[in-house]
């Protein structure tokens, strides 16, 4: 079967100028044409190969400026490579930019269809499915109004909605999801789970490890434009978290430990030590049958499964799982340590559960951090921020970060005096 996207020895440039260019031909006048030329030209991408293979889900991470948004541009034609080619099988669409392709002036029914018709589909088909993309978006209200009046959520509600019914081949997203409401983006990725099963693929960029990890079979990872690996989901993420130092100690306290005692050491050297001495292999959310299930009803019970592996011998291994909304407030936060299940001499591979007999959450999307240390909270030795996700389903009895366990009990009301009643006591 044919390849949905090769990318063969790809190389884009880019040209980098001065500070104190000229902004205005004034300017120009004044200062001379010459400080309009570029001072230098760097490599955004350089030697680039890889493949992806239809149905396959992929996501792209790396630090900021890696890489990655010009990746997925070039890979839907915005823009030519410097050197390399790229070949694509089928149709492409991507949210890469919030608003690329919309025109303020027109309302969102208009910009509808001159984007739906740009991405491909006839003015017949576009027809035929309004309705349901204006459902999806659920923009009914605002569906005729100018652009210029939307808010930043409902235009990406309006672009994801029009991409996700344009029958891609291959869908490329940008991490425009992220200002969504949360209702929304579970609502996203329960239809990028639809569409993925229907053979598409898709290429995401996502600084959320924990979705990555759910939803994607593969991942590539770019470091100053080159790409540094690829294969696998779980591994490649566990690659890059462990170079970019991502582990935090800001909400644990560092034991007290004089300076003789510990030998100097750049602290990424000694990040990459303690990762290598112990590795938090998967987490998987487990549902009342124990089988993998990312969405659960509130109130239901909920079972988080942590496999890790000990390199070498450690005395002493806790740990803790912290649920939070993606906005970063704390739902919750459960350690091992004081517990009669903290592990005690670990060596080699292993698991632990942690059994939460009821999650009374509101509905919502919510990440889970996972983190392992040893005695006092000190050293840490592995550390997933979003490790996990889980979609919470509310009745929508009630709104609010808990939902309480409580119910209601109706007493019989007493019966208000009739009028003759109360006129015949005022009469005595």
């Amino acid at each position: 079967m044919r390849d949905a996207v090769v990318v063969q020895d790809l190389g884009k440039r880019f040209r980098r100028y001065r500070a104190d260019r000229p902004s205005t031909i004034h300017e120009t006048l004044l200062r001379g044409f010459w400080k309009l030329a570029p001072t230098e030209y760097f490599w955004g991408l350089k030697d680039v190969n890889f493949r992806i293979a239809p149905g396959r889900m992929v996501a792209v991470v790396g630090r900021n400026g890696a890489g990655k948004s010009t990746l997925l541009r070039l890979i839907g034609g915005v823009g030519r490579p410097d050197k390399g080619s790229i070949q694509v099988c089928g149709r492409v669409r991507g949210l890469l930019t919030l608003g690329a392709g919309f025109h303020p002036e027109l309302t969102g029914r208009e910009n509808l269809f001159v984007n739906a018709i740009i991405g491909g589909l006839t003015h017949r088909e576009v027809e035929a499915r309004l309705e349901t993309i204006v459902a999806f978006s659920e923009l009914e209200e605002y569906i005729d109004s100018p652009l210029r009046v939307y808010s930043s959520g409902m235009q990406m509600r309006l672009a994801f909605s029009i991409a996700i019914h344009s029958d891609p081949d291959i869908l490329m997203i940008d991490e425009v999801l992220a200002v969504g409401d949360l209702a929304f983006q579970r609502k996203c990725l329960d239809r990028i789970e639809q569409v993925k099963a229907s053979g598409c693929t898709i290429i995401v960029v996502s600084h959320d490890a924990g979705m990555a990890r759910e939803l994607c079979d593969e991942a590539l990872w770019l470091r100053a434009g080159r790409l540094e690996a690829q294969g696998p989901c779980s591994g490649v993420i566990d690659k890059y978290l462990a170079d970019a130092g991502t582990i935090s100690w800001s909400h644990l306290p560092v034991a007290n430990t004089t300076p003789a005692a510990v030998p100097e050491q750049h602290p990424k050297e000694e990040l990459r030590d303690e990762l290598h001495k112990f590795e938090i292999t998967g987490v998987r959310v487990l549902g009342v049958d124990d089988s993998a299930n990312r969405k659960i009803d509130s109130g239901s019970p909920l079972s988080i499964e942590i496999s890790f592996v000990a390199r070498r011998l450690i005395e002493v291994l806790n740990f803790s799982v912290a649920i939070r909304r993606p906005d970063g407030v704390s739902c919750c936060d459960m350690s091992t340590q004081g517990s009669p299940s903290t592990p005690y001499g670990v060596h080699g591979e292993g698991s632990i559960l942690l059994h939460i007999e009821r999650l009374d959450l509101g509905g919502g999307l919510y990440d889970i951090e996972v983190c392992a240390y040893g005695e006092e909270l000190s050293p840490r030795f592995g550390f997933w921020q979003s490790a996990s996700s889980i979609a919470v389903r509310s009745d929508g009895s009630n709104s609010g970060l808990w939902r309480v366990p409580h119910h209601w009990e109706t007493r019989q009301p007493v019966e208000a005096p009739r009028a003759s009643s109360v006129a015949g006591v005022v009469s005595r």
